[in-house]
Formats: structure tokens, sequence, C-alpha cells
């Protein structure tokens, strides 16, 4: 028997090149889509796991704020209404979004700064209030604890910004007026698509809200002792002007 060596023409060459690249393209996005995957859920189940402790938090603080944390809480409220799409008081179409809400701890305080009429009366729910947390217990506890100020269906559990722009539409709400991350932008793996993806969703004259109650101190420490699960600092001002 004699054997020929057959030599691959330039376009199966070509060819095998380009499926090589198509191969390494699939594989580089199948694992970046398992490490976020993989992100997703540590973050979930460390906040699941801090849901099943914060009821004995609750009875043993009697619903009390420290004053410090209180004042913050405040301040985060009050910087929604300076969005110049939302003019003094949360219309029926204003929408706000809170990405990573937990037990919903703004609730109260978005509450008293956006369903007050001019004499200080609370004249409805916050109807326009929309809760979103990657921590099913989470959403579970919010919706346990505000009944009285904002209806159980406002707590969606998901990620940003996929599970939140479809179940936004299928509310049949296309944009918000204001998005915050209070003590949640941390867990996102990338900071400035996380806030362009934000961007891409607001309205008009809409804002970002970016904070957290302990500061970026806090934050710093967080991501040193929790590495796996706090991924990123806070951005400070010169970082954000130059997204």
């Amino acid at each position: 028997l004699r054997w020929k060596k057959i030599m691959p023409s330039p376009t199966d060459t070509d060819r095998v090149g380009t499926d090589m690249e198509g191969m390494d393209s699939m594989s580089s996005d199948s694992s970046s889509f398992s490490n976020s995957y993989l992100h997703r859920a540590r973050v979930a189940t460390t906040w699941d796991t801090i849901a099943l402790f914060l009821p004995n938090d609750y009875a043993r603080t009697k619903g009390r704020v420290e004053p410090e944390v209180d004042r913050r809480l405040k301040c985060i409220a009050k910087a929604t209404m300076q969005c110049s799409s939302i003019t003094s008081k949360f219309c029926a179409d204003n929408v706000l979004l809170d990405v990573g809400c937990g037990d919903g701890a703004l609730v109260p305080y978005l509450y008293d700064v956006m369903t007050k009429d001019e004499t200080g009366t609370q004249t409805k729910k916050l109807k326009t209030y929309y809760g979103l947390d990657v921590s099913q217990k989470m959403i579970d506890l919010a919706k346990q604890r505000w009944t009285g100020i904002v209806s159980p269906d406002q707590f969606l559990p998901g990620s940003f910004p996929d599970d939140a722009c479809n179940k936004l539409k299928q509310l049949d709400i296309a944009s918000c007026d204001a998005i915050i991350f209070n003590g949640s932008l941390q867990f996102f793996q990338d900071t400035i698509e996380t806030l362009k993806d934000a961007e891409k969703l607001l309205s008009p004259g809409g804002r970002i809200i970016i904070s957290h109650v302990n500061g970026a101190y806090f934050v710093k420490d967080e991501c040193q002792k929790n590495p796996g699960v706090a991924v990123r600092t806070m951005p400070n001002k010169i970082s954000l002007e130059m997204m």
C-alpha cells in the first residue's frame, strides 16, 4: 500500500482557522457567561443567608434605625427628587427602580418624600416604586415588611439589567425616572457596563443614584474581606466623570 499525504488547500486552511477562531470565541463567551452566572449565584446565596437572621434584628431593634443611618437614608431618598423629570411629586407615570433593594430599607424614606401633599399629609401608596433583588428571601422579607406602603408585586426577584428590563416590559414600563444603587453596586462585576445599562433605561432628565449608608471605606473593606462577592469599590467623582 502506498500512502499519499494530502496537503490542505489554502481555502481549507482558512476554513479551519476560521472555525477555530469561532470555537475560541464561543468558548470565551461561554466562560464569561459561566463566571457571571456563578458570581450572581454567590451574591444571591450570601443575601439569602443574611435574610434568615434579619427578623431577629428587627425584634431586637424594634424598628429603630441608628441616627446616622437614618440621616443618610433620608438624603438618598431626597436625591431622587432632584431629577428634572420629577418636578415636585411623583406622578402616576414616574417610575423609580431600586436595584438591590434588599429588605426594602429605603421604602419608608421614599414614601415620606414622594407621597406628601403641600400640607404634609400622606396621600397615597408608593405606587411607582419597584424593588429588584437577586435574593428571593430578601424579596420575601420586603413584601412582608412594607405591605401597607408598597404592593407585593412591586418587589421583583431577579438580576439587573436583563431581569429588570424583562419584568418592567411586562408591566408596560419603558423607562425609569430614577434608578438607585444603594449598597449594591459593589456586587456587579463591571461598574461601567452596569451604569451604561442603567443609563439606557433612564427617562430624559432621569437620574442614577449611587450610595452606601456606610460609605466608600466600608465597601473597600468589604471587597478585601469578601472578594468573591463584593468585587468593586465605590466609584469616585473623577471616575464617574470619565465614564
